[in-house]
């Protein structure tokens, strides 16, 4: 659909007038065939287009004081662009989902295809053992030039932002506020180096838009929405990141899940979708596999070059992996007393560790003596 210029700024100037939502906007699209008669039509014309009473009448107050062009000279001063549902650079597999937002402000490059697409997201009190799954498996999608999309949010938002740029890779960030407003305003820097790499901070919200709480959950659905795929790292059973998996799912995306500890708050959530049916990710090959990607061509981060480094509950556990692995590239198995006296680790501990390796099929037992799977 061919949209003219001054039928975009009608939309622009709809975005600000924060009470009329998409579904909103497709039903003035749909009645009014000509854009600007939306600025010209009475009360009466309005709520028949669907608009409650209230806030037809609130509306026509509002437009009588609308101007262009203070908000076009300030995009411009901040680097913002725009794109409409019906402008060719917006994302059209966005386009697809229930409710897309009419209109997408971004600093920094966006493109169409979201068949390279990852969004990541989880808990905002990460636990070391997110840390560690993070920095295992961002590394090893960035290399193969997937894009990072995540919320920009702490916690496992901001980890995974930070990794990929580590790597040297493309992250965009969502907002749930306007891009003039960055929330958490902590992460202003982490915004602008987004940008400055190659990435993008998006937003449907007009640009002083403040973060309300209610804005989070209408975010997701951007998030999911710009993505192939979402991968859920540690989430609580009310996490916003089910939220996100929720949508993925009515979206048609895959959805990715990391097993995590039974015991802890912050693995229910994504154990319960992966008793749902989540794809189970272990290993960023899993997540390669996901996109029909191979990590043939990739440098090996383990000792052993025919073995995947696990993902790991924490420290201890690593320690433990690792020394089953010396042993096990020697042909060895070790008695739990012999781990114990090679780590310096409890032995009651190592006995629990070596329970968990066993029943995710990472350790085996050979009587009273283990190595690797």
């Amino acid at each position: 659909m061919y949209i003219s210029p001054e039928a975009r700024k009608c939309i622009l100037a709809l975005s600000y007038f924060a009470k009329i939502g998409p579904t909103s906007i497709k039903l003035l699209e749909s009645r009014f065939t000509n854009f600007f008669k939306i600025f010209e039509a009475g009360e009466s014309a309005l709520v028949e287009s669907g608009l409650k009473t209230k806030i037809a009448e609130q509306f026509i107050v509002w437009r009588k004081n609308w101007d262009e062009r203070p908000v076009l000279k300030e995009l411009r001063e901040n680097n913002i662009n725009y794109a409409t549902w019906h402008d060719p650079d917006y994302p059209a597999w966005l386009k697809e989902i229930p409710s897309p937002p009419p209109i997408l402000y971004y600093i920094g490059s966006i493109n169409q295809s979201v068949s390279k697409n990852l969004a990541i997201v989880g808990s905002r009190l990460p636990s070391p053992y997110a840390h560690n799954l993070i920095d295992l498996l961002v590394p090893e999608i960035v290399e193969k030039g997937i894009i990072v999309i995540s919320g920009l949010a702490y916690g496992v938002d901001t980890l995974a932002h930070n990794s990929v740029l580590e790597n040297k890779g493309i992250t965009w960030a969502v907002l749930g506020s306007g891009l003039l407003k960055i929330y958490p305003a902590k992460n202003l820097p982490l915004a602008k180096k987004i940008v400055s790499t190659g990435g993008a901070i998006i937003s449907e919200f007009a640009p002083h838009h403040p973060p309300l709480r209610l804005n989070f959950p209408q975010r997701n659905r951007i998030i999911s929405g710009l993505s192939r795929a979402t991968l859920i790292i540690e989430a609580t059973e009310s996490s916003g990141a089910l939220i996100t998996a929720k949508f993925a799912l009515e979206q048609g995306r895959d959805v990715l899940a990391v097993p995590g500890n039974i015991f802890s708050q912050t693995s229910k959530g994504t154990n319960k979708l992966i008793s749902a049916g989540a794809e189970v990710i272990t290993s960023g090959q899993d997540i390669l596999n996901i996109f029909g990607l191979s990590s043939q061509d990739l440098k090996q981060k383990t000792t052993n070059p025919s073995r995947n480094k696990p993902i790991f509950f924490d420290k201890i556990e690593e320690i433990v992996y690792l020394c089953l692995e010396a042993a096990t590239n020697r042909c060895e198995k070790l008695t739990i007393d012999e781990i114990a006296e090679k780590t310096k680790i409890n032995s009651s501990v190592i006995c629990s560790k070596l329970s968990m390796l066993e029943i995710r099929g990472i350790a085996q037992s050979h009587g009273f003596r283990y190595d690797l799977s």
